[in-house]
């Protein structure tokens, strides 16, 4: 059975499976598509992302019928599905979204971006990306099959992600990292290609626009990339367990669930956190006004301080500082970075920012903020977000403990999705589960933590 399954992910009957689902019924296909394609646009709405993880059901759902197979009808196997389609879509979009702004340009300066990054350098910040989302993908894999299981036999969530991972265990899983890998790839290449293509020939402020430009295709490139997924599927379906056996194992107990449930979900909330921390706001750096800068203001602390021949406007009140521009607009109140009042201001040009020197009357270290005309800040990009409040230490442990967690997850889940199918007596194998998952839980805490100290900074 095991060669049966290596033989199922061979990448050329998946292609084939894929096309030939795709050429049943093409426009029923590419209308489903194109559906998921347009709930993606609405993401921002906060409805899209839902309707998204309705429709690839239905796509899914669609493809098993293609094969004779008769799916659920529409009820709590749906919303089951749905679900997991929407959790694993959105650590990948939350660890996508944090590899794209950390590891790109900073996004408040990428509109003055006209030349293409180097090659040498856009190379290594692809490979960050992509190493990255790798690993969001890697996170997911074990529950890659939960939604067909539950379209295609019905029952219960937890059952469901329990015999995926099973499935994905006995097929072997860089076989099966490689295929969902490739799968979410083959569903956004034509985004990502337009997106590298104008980056590299435009400019990378219109990098945006190439997404823009893919959207007619991805609507054939979504069932394409999950028809890898079915056609695996149904190759590898016969290792599933009957339904009278399953009914026969009778539940987990309470207190494994429990266990389990908090090593599987502490480093996905830990990532959570990272996510969050990129939206608060860095606190200035520890600097000096540039050599080159042309210092246009050098004045002891005072309420307000007028910028010449700007708009710009510092507000000062005790170790607050808040930058304003024109009517209001401009960055506002800055994190606190003193203990102490500050004493002393200069702010210098440089080319056509400025920067602001702020020093404190206790001796602690000069801070440094960089802003714009407009007054919005130039050095507040996610990655400076991240590393003001955690060190790279700290950031370089999630990752590694987030990999950890994402290859172990398979190690306590697959058993009990084997003693489902009475492959594994339940005893073994809830002790399996169990030892395996003490073993990843100090990883997983750690990547918990890691989060934690990303949003909140280190104690003291």
């Amino acid at each position: 059975m095991a060669i049966a399954s290596a033989r199922a992910l061979r990448a050329l009957p998946l292609a084939r499976g894929s096309l030939a689902l795709l050429r049943v019924h093409p426009v029923v296909s590419l209308s489903i598509g194109a559906a998921v394609v347009l709930s993606l646009v609405a993401v921002p709405t906060g409805v899209g992302a839902l309707l998204a993880a309705w429709f690839v059901c239905e796509l899914f759902s669609v493809q098993l019928a293609m094969k004779g197979e008769s799916p659920e009808g529409r009820g709590r196997a749906w919303v089951s599905a749905a679900l997991v389609v929407f959790c694993t879509v959105m650590v990948i979009a939350i660890a996508g979204w944090i590899a794209a702004l950390g590891f790109g340009p900073d996004f408040q300066t990428a509109d003055r971006s006209l030349a293409p990054l180097p090659w040498p350098e856009a190379l290594r910040r692809g490979s960050l990306v992509a190493g990255t989302l790798a690993l969001a993908v890697a996170a997911g894999t074990p529950f890659i099959y939960a939604p067909l299981v539950l379209l295609d036999r019905g029952g219960r969530l937890g059952g469901a992600c329990l015999e995926s991972a099973a499935l994905v265990r006995r097929g072997g899983a860089i076989p099966h990292y490689a295929l969902a890998f490739f799968a979410y790839l083959l569903s956004l290449s034509p985004a990502l290609v337009s997106m590298i293509v104008v980056a590299r020939t435009v400019e990378r402020a219109a990098t945006p626009l190439g997404a823009l430009v893919a959207i007619p295709l991805l609507p054939a490139s979504i069932p394409l990339g999950l028809g890898l997924v079915t056609h695996a599927y149904l190759a590898q379906r016969d290792a599933l367990p009957e339904a009278h056996l399953v009914r026969a194992s009778g539940p987990l107990p309470r207190g494994l669930v429990a266990f389990l449930s908090t090593v599987s979900l502490a480093p996905l909330v830990g990532l959570l956190l990272m996510a969050v921390a990129g939206r608060v706001p860095s606190q200035p750096p520890i600097g000096e006004l540039p050599s080159g800068a042309v210092v246009v203001v050098d004045a002891p602390a005072r309420a307000h301080i007028d910028v010449p021949l700007t708009t710009l406007q510092i507000d000062l009140e005790g170790s607050n500082v808040a930058i304003y521009a024109g009517d209001g607009d401009g960055v506002g109140l800055l994190p606190r970075a003193f203990e102490g009042a500050i004493g002393h201001v200069r702010v210098g040009r440089v080319q056509d920012d400025y920067a602001i020197e702020l020093r404190s009357e206790d001796d602690e270290p000069t801070r440094i903020v960089r802003v714009d005309r407009a007054g919005l800040r130039v050095d507040d990009s996610v990655e400076a977000r991240l590393r003001s409040r955690s060190p790279d230490g700290v950031l370089i442990a999630f990752i590694v403990c987030f990999a950890i967690c994402a290859g172990g997850s398979l190690a306590y889940l697959g058993p009990l999705g084997e003693d489902r199918a009475k492959r594994r007596k339940r005893l073994v194998a809830n002790r399996r589960a169990f030892l395996a998952a003490l073993v990843v839980m100090p990883f997983s805490l750690m990547a918990f933590a890691a989060g934690v100290i990303a949003l909140f900074g280190l104690p003291g």
